[in-house]
């Protein structure tokens, strides 16, 4: 939550307990009260102006009754993240230590059938790295990053026990994670680790940190290190994650931590996005009117849905295309479903198992030529850019355009020869 206070007098790390306007709560009334994690909110970096407020951990509040509390007034913003236009800087590479420390370049599998993210282990050695190309110092001016250079995080939590707290009984709510940055080139070498910073996970939501100029050093006795003088090495910059519960796990990928650099503009945003779903449109008209030059409009309009469901589910039709789909070809699929025969175990053999797999053999050259005849629809769709509030890259923009415009160039001269064939006849 962001408040926005001018002259606020805040400090990170600061405790502040959200009552109603006309709520009057002393200390001893709030001790009373027995505080959880939901009333009280630990101030997170901030500016003149405004600051953030954390959720806090109902372990780390100790109040006493004679504790000072001021009270002052505030103004909720409008919500964040809602209607923005993120331009992430992303990772090169992401790398992984096994639990000895050793690296790999996969995570843990904890189960899951989409092995989209790898899984670290909390309590232990396992880690996850993020490393950057390309930083520069005069991409990230102070004056348009006061706090540092914004890290943001999304992560899978997953939860082997319900991590009862020891010392208060309840039940944790939250997975703690540490982020630091390391050496590049020496990921493993802790005399170059940056101090953690510590933070709670947030599942299904964006994380921020902020990197500061100035990192302190991990070492007593040691002055305190540059971000960019010390951490870049070479336009590389390391970041790396642990998950810092026992027999509890974070799930990663590349994309789940980014730098974020700007800030687009959402309106421009919104125009974009309604320009990949015009493109689409565009190849469907071509393919109608292509398809209505020499057929009848009924049968051309169940083209035009063959031609939308190829480009819908390109993926699929690659697999009946290349005899790859789990279950066989649509004529051995529907002899599984007869038999009522699950798709990993082999048919038994026979004349009509024969038969489905020849039918299968013949029509894959019709799913080919579909493949190569109709472009993917789906890589023509940035609409998820805008659902999740991320700018969308006019290098996408240009790909999308040139792959319609290499089908309606085509269509469009062989629709007028169809049409020029067809007078001739008449």
């Amino acid at each position: 939550m962001q408040i926005v206070s001018a002259a606020h007098g805040l400090s990170a790390g600061d405790l502040v307990i959200v009552t109603p306007p006309d709520g009057k709560l002393s200390a001893g009334e709030l001790l009373a009260r027995n505080l959880d994690a939901f009333s009280v909110w630990r101030v997170q970096p901030l500016d003149r102006d405004s600051f953030e407020l954390q959720q806090s951990d109902a372990a780390d509040v100790s109040i006493q009754p004679n504790d000072v509390w001021r009270k002052f007034d505030f103004q909720v913003s409008t919500a964040q993240g809602a209607f923005t236009a993120r331009v992430p800087i992303y990772a090169s590479d992401l790398s992984f230590r096994q639990r000895d420390g050793s690296p790999k370049k996969q995570g843990l599998n904890v189960g899951n059938v989409w092995e989209y993210r790898s899984f670290i282990e909390g309590g232990g050695q396992m880690a996850a790295i993020w490393t950057f190309a390309g930083i520069r110092e005069e991409d990230f001016p102070p004056e348009r990053f006061p706090l540092g250079i914004p890290l943001e995080l999304t992560l899978s939590v997953k939860r082997s026990h319900k991590g009862v707290d020891e010392k208060t009984g309840d039940i944790k709510r939250f997975i703690g994670g540490s982020l630091r940055l390391v050496d590049p080139n020496r990921p493993d070498d802790r005399s170059r680790w940056s101090p953690p910073i510590n933070f709670l996970a947030k599942e299904y939501a964006i994380d921020r940190h902020y990197l500061p100029r100035r990192i302190p050093s991990a070492l007593p006795g040691q002055p305190d290190g540059d971000l960019f003088d010390d951490y870049v090495v070479d336009g590389k910059l390391a970041v790396r994650l642990q998950c810092m519960d026992p027999n509890q796990y974070f799930g990663v990928a590349l994309p789940d931590l980014y730098i974020k650099a700007a800030d687009g503009s959402f309106r421009l945003n919104f125009v974009k996005g309604f320009y990949s779903i015009w493109l689409q449109m565009v190849v469907v008209i071509c393919a109608g009117v292509l398809f209505s030059t020499f057929l009848n409009g009924a049968v051309a309009m169940l083209a035009t849905l063959f031609a939308i469901i190829v480009g819908m589910f390109t993926g699929f039709v690659q697999q009946l295309a290349t005899g790859t789909a789990e279950g066989g070809g649509p004529f051995e699929s529907l002899l599984r479903v007869v038999k009522q025969a699950p798709l990993t175990v082999p048919l038994e053999e026979g004349p009509l198992r024969d038969m489905a797999q020849f039918l299968d053999a013949a029509v894959q050259w019709l799913f080919q030529g579909a493949m190569h005849l109709f472009p993917q629809l789906g890589r023509l769709d940035s609409t998820p850019f805008v659902v999740h509030g991320f700018d969308i890259p006019a290098s996408d923009l240009a790909i999308q355009t040139t792959m319609v415009l290499g089908f309606f160039v085509p269509v469009f001269i062989a629709a007028h020869f169809v049409l020029k064939v067809r007078e001739v006849a008449k």
